[in-house]
């Protein structure tokens, strides 16, 4: 299926957004835990520094989720370019303050960075808003697969850019603010490229200004959008602890390296990268959006379970398989029928928050991640299965009393 230019610059916007996240997760596991790069003393103890790391992950969600329903809104009346625009120069504000943290061994300004970029990174669901303006029907389902995909290559390249860019073994000037250097730069020519590159279709403007308050309030009077948008944050609860947890897990339970991390992290994502590439178009041809969605959430369930009670790495690579491939094609399911129930004025705010659903699961589950991996290694795991088995439950109900979700 072909798709307009200015489809490109949305999809690098998208992977920009992600690939700044990922990148950062091995560049945080050097500065917190124990090592010549280390940021905190060398009594503190394992605990505190799964916590903080925890911590570490959160701030950036917050960020996002306070940021992402305000921008999309935004987007909505001042139009989609200059807002993402704007929140392009605040990504490279957020990279170059951890650079200079580093350099003066601040985490202070590490963690600043880190909010920063992560209210910058609102500039991904006034993109998916964007992509939505710009298709309909099955191509906006096509649209919004290739903006997974987007995503999902950012989390097979973010970890290995962090991981390796940063390992000084393998060339004698790389360290920790090597991967900020290249998201910066990243960041710049991205700014470049959606100037120049990215031409919207006629802003969409609601005819009389709305606060973003009565926006909200008639967002709540759409019942199906408000429990689609629950199960987001159980699906997005899920897979988040599961993620945010695997940096803790296999370097105390398999006494990986943040290489050999960055290694499983990445292969996570070459496993969604291509469901959603090659098996997601043939899946939403065989089974409508509403099964495949239920399906998704039960195999996803049923991966994080396997992965809970396995004992061995080659366990951990097997049940990565269905808990990858089942969150790309739910994820892809649920944003397209949000995005199908809201009138197309409300897009930019209903994708907002849609990913204030998914910033909110982040926040909350890195919170957690540490506490939980301190009380019990496994725990994130199966306690992930449980956030999508109810998410499971909350779509099967839903699915028995309205006979057809999509209006």
């Amino acid at each position: 299926m072909r798709f307009k230019p200015s489809v490109l610059s949305l999809l690098i916007v998208i992977f920009i957004d992600s690939f700044g996240y990922f990148i950062v997760i091995p560049v945080l596991m050097r500065l917190l835990m124990p090592g010549s790069e280390s940021l905190l003393p060398a009594d503190v103890s394992q605990a505190y520094r799964n916590v903080l790391f925890g911590i570490a992950i959160a701030i950036s969600p917050l960020a996002s989720l306070i940021s992402a329903p305000i921008i999309g809104r935004l987007s909505d009346h001042y139009g989609r370019k200059p807002i993402m625009l704007i929140c392009l120069f605040g990504s490279i504000v957020g990279f170059a303050l951890p650079i200079f943290g580093i350099a003066i061994s601040s985490l202070s300004l590490v963690f600043l960075g880190r909010f920063i970029a992560g209210g910058a990174s609102s500039s991904q669901p006034v993109a998916q808003a964007a992509m939505a303006d710009l298709s309909e029907g099955t191509q906006k389902a096509w649209y919004l697969s290739l903006m997974a995909f987007a995503m999902t290559a950012a989390m097979v390249l973010g970890p290995l850019a962090g991981g390796y860019l940063s390992d000084p073994h393998l060339v004698s000037w790389f360290n920790s603010k090597t991967p900020l250097y290249a998201a910066c730069l990243l960041s710049i020519l991205n700014w470049v490229l959606l100037k120049f590159t990215y031409y919207p279709v006629q802003k969409i403007q609601s005819k009389k200004t709305q606060s973003i308050l009565s926006v909200f309030q008639k967002m709540c009077t759409m019942k199906i959008v408000t429990q689609l948008l629950l199960i987001m944050f159980l699906l997005e609860a899920g897979w988040s602890l599961y993620y945010q947890d695997l940096s803790l897990f296999f370097s105390q339970v398999y006494h990986f390296t943040p290489e050999h991390i960055s290694d499983f992290m990445s292969y996570t994502g070459i496993v969604m990268g291509v469901g959603l590439l090659v098996i997601y178009p043939f899946y939403i041809r065989l089974i409508s959006m509403l099964n495949g969605l239920m399906i998704s959430l039960l195999g996803m369930s049923f991966g994080l379970v396997l992965a809970g009670l396995s004992d061995t790495v080659l366990l951990q690579y097997i049940a990565a398989i269905p808990i990858a491939l089942f969150t790309g094609f739910a994820y892809i399911s649920l944003v397209t029928l949000i995005s199908d129930e809201a009138r197309r004025e409300y897009q930019g705010w209903v994708m907002g928050a849609a990913m204030t659903m998914l910033y909110a699961a982040w926040m909350f589950t890195g919170l957690i991640s540490g506490w939980l991996t301190n009380f019990a290694p496994r725990s994130p795991m199966l306690l992930a299965s449980v956030f999508v088995l109810s998410g499971f439950g909350i779509f099967y109900y839903l699915s028995l009393h309205r006979q057809k979700i999509i209006n």
